[in-house]
């Protein structure tokens, strides 16, 4: 292969695993992946820059470490990929981060090809957002207090936000497609709907995910995106409730390949008529 498609996401492993299928099999060069980030999160911090972000040096010195070094790992992991200067350069970028170079220059100085889009983190995770806080009470952040050896302090200090509404989240992916496209006008922006089929014990969520195609379907009408429906797939395909947030790797390859072909073979958007040239 002559040419080196490049790739980039904003979602979950629905994103990255297909990902790791293009670059290890089809020569695709990864470019940024962020990782933890709900829609209202990174849309209020990073495309409107409209709330201010808690700072990290109090986040540092307020919690404490687990004893744990895995836990520990992932705990300033989790604030690594919703913060810069890291935000962007997650697990096999990581040898990028202190290299001067943020996600905002490789957006602004780099042409993509395909940038991949899911909303694994609106249908899954509640935020937390600091009590009777009168600068930082909307400016909420994905923790997980179990993380951190002083934990019952950091639940004292913070509270837990809702679920995103279908219709909220829906809004808010339209505000984040539109600053993707204006920083990116020639790449192929793939959103991956997460799927509702893995969710089937759990009805609220299996509504949450449902109902969130249906909204963005309709909110995203006329702009140059691809929506890949939410997965529709018997309970063999999925890894069960205990693992409700993957499915069988034989999908996420599937996904692959058609991001392959959509990339390199003029294939037709799914649903359009295949034109002749």
């Amino acid at each position: 292969m002559t040419h080196s498609y490049k790739i980039g996401y904003l979602g979950s492993c629905l994103s990255s695993i297909p990902i790791a299928a293009l670059v290890d099999n089809y020569g695709f060069e990864e470019c940024f992946r962020i990782h933890h980030n709900r829609s209202d999160a990174f849309r209020h911090y990073h495309c409107e820059r409209s709330r201010n972000m808690l700072n990290r040096d109090w986040l540092d010195s307020f919690l404490v470490p687990n004893d744990d070094e895995n836990t520990a790992r992932d705990a300033e992991e989790f604030l690594d990929n919703q913060m810069l200067p890291h935000i962007g350069f997650e697990g096999t970028l990581r040898d990028r981060r202190g290299k001067g170079q943020t996600l905002f220059d490789v957006l602004q100085n780099s042409e993509l090809d395909v940038i991949l889009l899911d909303n694994f983190m609106d249908i899954a995770a509640k935020l937390m957002v600091k009590k009777n806080d009168q600068e930082f009470g909307s400016s909420p952040l994905f923790l997980n207090p179990h993380f951190y050896k002083n934990h019952d302090e950091v639940v004292n200090a913070f509270e837990f936000t809702e679920y995103l509404t279908p219709q909220d989240s829906a809004s808010n992916w339209k505000v984040i497609y539109d600053w993707f496209r204006s920083l990116q006008p020639k790449a192929k922006i793939i959103f991956l709907c997460f799927p509702y089929a893995t969710s089937r014990d759990t009805m609220e969520r299996f509504n949450r995910a449902r109902d969130f195609y249906i909204e963005f379907e309709q909110v995203m009408r006329g702009r140059d995106i691809e929506i890949i429906p939410p997965l529709d797939v018997e309970e063999c395909l999925t890894n069960g409730p205990s693992d409700w947030y993957h499915v069988k790797p034989s999908l996420y390859q599937s996904l692959a390949g058609y991001i392959f072909l959509r990339t390199v073979a003029k294939f037709p958007k799914m649903g359009s008529p295949y034109l002749l040239e």
